[in-house]
């Protein structure tokens, strides 16, 4: 005689396909959910990185490129992390919150990638040479 099998015993009263479909959902939420876990430290990091840069004032080239560099990156990473976050929404591994920190971290590293743009222009005889440097700032 056949033992019957308990209905809360796991993998009870679903076919082979529907345990892969949701064997590979779990697997799909819980990658993607790491990697934009980790996009979404990356972007953080750059953009704590950019508001804790200080120049001293607009001779201090280096904290100045180094603030707009990093503020640079975190948009570029903001950017990626968000469209990684669309390809996991779509498949529908993980909800539509989690746009939210891709979207308020590009927002707020573009806050100082814009302040440090109109606040520190560049030099017009940066290196010395007698030549006028190119112009790299949009608000001018």
């Amino acid at each position: 005689m056949m033992a019957k099998q308990d209905s809360h015993s796991p993998g009870s009263g679903f076919t082979a396909g529907e345990r892969a479909r949701r064997v590979g959902r779990l697997t799909g939420t819980v990658f993607s959910g790491t990697v934009l876990v980790i996009g979404n430290l990356a972007t953080l990091f750059c953009t704590v990185v950019a508001w804790l840069m200080m120049p001293s004032g607009p001779g201090d080239s280096n904290h100045i490129e180094g603030a707009w560099f990093t503020a640079f990156a975190g948009m570029i990473l903001a950017l990626i992390t968000a469209l990684v976050t669309l390809v996991a929404v779509k498949t529908g591994w993980l909800g539509k919150w989690w746009f939210i920190a891709p979207m308020v971290l590009f927002v707020v590293t573009t806050a100082r990638w814009v302040y440090i743009d109109a606040v520190y222009p560049e030099p017009r005889d940066r290196y010395g040479s007698g030549q006028v440097a190119m112009k790299t700032s949009y608000l001018e």
